[in-house]
């Protein structure tokens, strides 16, 4: 071989090697043998949107420690849509999940052990718009709905049909929870006086003023449940047979209500009951259970 063909091919090879050394970044320049080192890994995307509500991190750990396996991943499921929210239809759906989760959740404690029930009570979960409480004289777990963090999510989304829903929730159940499926509470138009019951303030005026919020809304994507809320508080403008207020004072509010404010489905009905105020009790009502020394059945177990 000529001189000429020996330098030919070492620039050769010498091209060749530089080439390789750039076009794989996994071999190390410099270092002979087969060592690489690994590329780095992608970033992974993260599941969360940037635009998510600001609130306290879920506990996972915390629940975990209360609940299966099954039940916790309901959990986290039910956390990141509720953070994740960004339409009045995504609300509505975050709303019914939660209403599930209680089930999910509570339904398999039913009547719970003590030991079990304080230590549910006593975890702070992080759930967003859900946190451990109990009902039936703190016998049976329940969920409380954290009024504030779903007030949150439908200012963020922009929706006044949702923001109008959960203003009158808080309104009528100034502490709603979920028990067994369903949404409950002392409404604020009925006066607590045991466990279990207690008398209608029909006569304040409070019902005529919430009333009135309800004739103003017609709570979008939660309309049937805003429906419901109405129906509960015209069942009690209604029916009630114990009155807190006299009867002159609840006579005077149906007659308020008759006259300016419509009422779901009362028909004549709303006329007879004003009418019953007159001698309420042949009407089977006791009023004035609000006064000290009343002697109603209605407020006492």
């Amino acid at each position: 071989m000529s001189r000429l063909s020996l330098l030919f091919s070492v620039l050769l090879f010498a091209a060749c090697a530089s080439n390789t050394a750039t076009e794989d970044p996994a071999v190390v320049p410099g270092v002979s043998g087969t060592e690489t080192v690994a590329s780095e890994p992608d970033t992974p995307e993260t599941s969360t949107p940037q635009d998510a509500l600001d609130l306290p991190p879920l506990d996972e750990e915390a629940v975990a420690s209360l609940f299966p396996v099954e039940a916790v991943r309901a959990v986290v499921a039910y956390d990141r849509a509720f953070r994740a929210v960004a339409s009045s239809d995504e609300l509505k759906a975050v709303y019914d999940q939660a209403r599930a989760l209680e089930q999910t959740l509570l339904g398999p404690m039913g009547d719970t052990e003590w030991d079990n029930l304080m230590a549910f009570m006593e975890a702070d979960l992080g759930m967003p718009g859900l946190s451990p409480s109990c009902v039936a004289e703190c016998t049976m777990p329940s969920l409380a709905i954290a009024i504030d963090d779903w007030k949150l999510a439908a200012e963020h989304v922009g929706d006044e049909g949702s923001m109008e829903f959960f203003d009158l929730l808080a309104s009528v159940y100034p502490s709603a929870y979920i028990a067994e499926g369903q949404l409950g509470g002392w409404p604020s138009y009925v006066e607590q006086t045991w466990d279990y019951g207690g008398y209608s303030v029909l006569g304040s005026g409070a019902h005529a003023d919430l009333l009135r919020q309800f004739a103003s809304a017609d709570g979008g994507v939660f309309a049937v449940e805003l429906q419901a809320l109405r129906e509960g508080l015209a069942r009690d403008v209604l029916e009630t047979t114990c009155v807190g207020p006299s009867a002159e004072d609840a006579q005077a509010e149906l007659v308020r209500i008759a006259d300016a404010l419509t009422l779901p489905d009362a028909g004549p009905s709303l006329e007879v009951r004003i009418d019953a105020f007159e001698e309420p009790n042949a009407a089977g009502i006791q009023t004035g259970c609000a006064v000290p020394d009343a002697t109603c059945a209605c407020i006492g177990g």
